[in-house]
């Protein structure tokens, strides 16, 4: 079971659901939102047309304004409790979603505006810096550096997630991490430091070096990191991602991206939650096991996950996705980056993982300045 709020002022939702719903063309507008109720009986729910309403094998659309299907919701309480709260869970995470907080190492991240994650990767291979920061006085220098940009995170990783990347040992990596974040810490006491791991063992080590919070691509493939998670009490990302680094980009198919997306990201973070780790990001995994156009897409749908509940975390910088559609070179793709990351943030994004921490502080600033219209002059 399952509930999925779906915005149809992108045309990447509206065509597929409409297609498949044969909702007609004129229930389309602006403010037109869809309500996806997923595994579930088509023929429990008599509904008295508060929203308009379609169904297909186990899955049925409710089609509305926001205020229509969140009187669709409280009709779907009396036919179907579980659905019914699940639908207002969903409806009441996207409504109040820039009224939300995460506290991370007792510091208050607030999500009416967008936060910068500056990477720095300490892996000889990684795609885009891979060996320019593999020596540990150049590696703190850097972090130094976007930290006097305006990063409010560094992202250290000792492995590199490149499409196609070896895994690598994790003495090998704690080698490369452990001596850099300690570092940077015993510096900058007051740093916040994220550890780019899917292992458990570097995961603890670099938390008593410092980290604050773990970033895991792989959705907790090795359970033992959420013992760490929980135990430390630290915060967490969780990524979706199809397949493994190695494997991730050959040939990867998606139905319906957003949706197969939202579903993996709901079922991981109950999980956690269930486990008693709240404090979660969830990140879409943009180019990992993803196709050109699903990444678009997911851009283009930021928005929907929202009603998650939780920080929308998402990494752009310099992908191969915008080289491809627009025939860039890794070290030309500083301008396309910025205008992803841009409609990222108008969409819902509230931590952006960059290596252009200077370009992303002023993304940042100018959408502040016209939101809140407190500029210096």
């Amino acid at each position: 079971m399952n509930v999925q709020l779906i915005n149809f002022k992108s045309d990447f939702a509206w065509k597929h659901y409409s297609e498949k719903f044969a909702v007609p063309f004129e229930l389309r507008k602006f403010d037109t939102f869809g309500l996806l109720l997923k595994e579930t009986d088509t023929l429990f729910f008599t509904p008295k047309f508060t929203a308009d309403f379609f169904s297909i094998e186990n899955e049925m659309l409710a089609v509305g304004t926001f205020e229509e299907l969140t009187g669709f919701a409280y009709e779907l309480i009396s036919e179907n409790r579980e659905f019914g709260e699940l639908a207002q869970k969903v409806l009441a995470n996207y409504e109040s979603y820039d009224d939300g907080e995460i506290e991370i190492a007792m510091r208050k991240f607030y999500l009416n505006q967008a936060h910068i994650v500056g990477i720095l990767n300490v892996t000889p291979d990684s795609f885009s810096d891979g060996g320019k920061f593999v020596d540990k006085e150049k590696a703190v220098e850097h972090a130094l550096q976007m930290l006097e940009e305006g990063a409010e995170i560094i992202d250290v990783g000792g492995e590199s997630t490149r499409p196609g990347a070896p895994s690598v040992s994790t003495e090998e990596e704690l080698e490369r991490v452990i001596p850099v974040i300690s570092e940077i810490k015993r510096i900058s006491r007051g740093a916040l430091i994220s550890v780019d791991t899917s292992k458990a063992e570097v995961a603890e080590a670099a938390i008593d070096a410092g980290a604050e919070i773990v970033n895991d691509v792989s959705a907790f493939a090795d359970e033992k990191i959420l013992d760490v998670v929980r135990r430390r009490g630290v915060a967490y990302v969780l990524m979706h991602m199809k397949g493994t680094p190695k494997d991730m980009q050959e040939n990867p198919f998606y139905e319906e991206p957003v949706s197969e997306i939202y579903d993996f990201l709901k079922t991981k973070l109950d999980y956690l939650n269930s486990a008693g780790i709240t404090k979660v990001m969830i990140d879409p995994g943009v180019g990992f096991g993803k196709r050109v156009s699903d990444n678009y897409e997911i851009i283009a749908r930021l928005d929907e996950f929202k009603s998650l509940g939780a920080p929308i975390f998402i990494g752009l910088s310099r992908k191969s996705f915008l080289g491809k559609s627009l025939g860039l070179e890794i070290s030309e793709r500083e301008n396309a980056t910025t205008v992803a990351e841009t409609v990222s943030v108008l969409n819902g994004a509230r931590f952006i993982r960059t290596h252009n921490v200077k370009n992303a502080v002023q993304m940042k600033n100018v959408i502040n300045f016209i939101n809140y219209s407190e500029t210096t002059g």
